[in-house]
């Protein structure tokens, strides 16, 4: 299966958009969403490893069907997830500045724990979290790629996935390697670029100001409409 960056930052902004603002709206399809690509992404995983051509899909899309059904009686593992992801959101800025994947798995763990014990808030509070950054990660990408911004280089974990080959659990688990080994880069990057160059720096402060109104207002809102929800 390849993709392409700009279909990846578009498909990551637009997903951003429905997790941040959208979450809370359809927690209960939210969760049977989430059920239907855990088991889609396992499904495909389990198919590519002895199997090619549309199989993988077919098998794909049938174990996602799976996770539908099973979405409700498995809402605690997939809620813990979704936290777990929100909480490995946080864990990624602290642990790339502290130069340690544990800390980014302990986030990641404790989201998730969190988000078993006081449900819907932390869920609400990690669609946001995982929408913001999503948004922001395509917006950047695409930007800096297409010359939009022009004061910051293309990081190399953009153009390691330009053409990505994800076949089987082994490359998925190469490309987030990668893909920590890029952020760590992207973070030296811009802290050497605001250093030798203050423009970067004003650059970096409007993308931090944008991310920060996207988590304030995606707070907001999701938290304004979902009252009659919370527990």
């Amino acid at each position: 299966m390849y993709i392409t960056t700009d279909i990846l930052f578009i498909i990551t902004i637009i997903a951003g958009l429905f997790f941040c603002y959208f979450g809370n709206r359809v927690l209960t399809g939210l969760v049977a969403v989430a059920g239907f690509f855990l088991f889609g992404f396992i499904g495909f995983f389990i198919f590519s490893s002895f199997t090619s051509g549309y199989i993988p899909i077919i098998g794909a899309l049938v174990a996602g069907v799976v996770g539908l059904f099973l979405a409700k009686p498995l809402t605690y593992l997939i809620v813990f997830l979704l936290g777990a992801f929100g909480g490995l959101t946080i864990g990624l800025l602290v642990g790339i500045a502290a130069d340690n994947l544990i800390i980014a798995i302990a986030f990641f763990v404790i989201g998730g724990i969190l988000a078993v014990i006081f449900k819907k808030i932390i869920v609400i509070i990690s669609t946001v979290l995982i929408g913001s950054t999503s948004i922001m990660f395509g917006i950047v990408g695409f930007s800096v790629k297409n010359s939009l911004i022009t004061n910051l280089t293309y990081p190399a974990v953009f153009s390691g996935i330009e053409n990505v080959s994800v076949n089987n659990l082994n490359d998925f688990t190469s490309l987030w390697k990668d893909v920590w080994e890029g952020l760590k880069d992207i973070f030296t990057q811009y802290v050497e670029g605001i250093q030798a160059d203050p423009s970067v720096g004003n650059v970096l402060v409007l993308i931090l100001i944008l991310f920060i109104a996207f988590i304030v207002t995606g707070l907001f809102l999701q938290f304004k409409s979902a009252k009659k929800y919370i527990d």
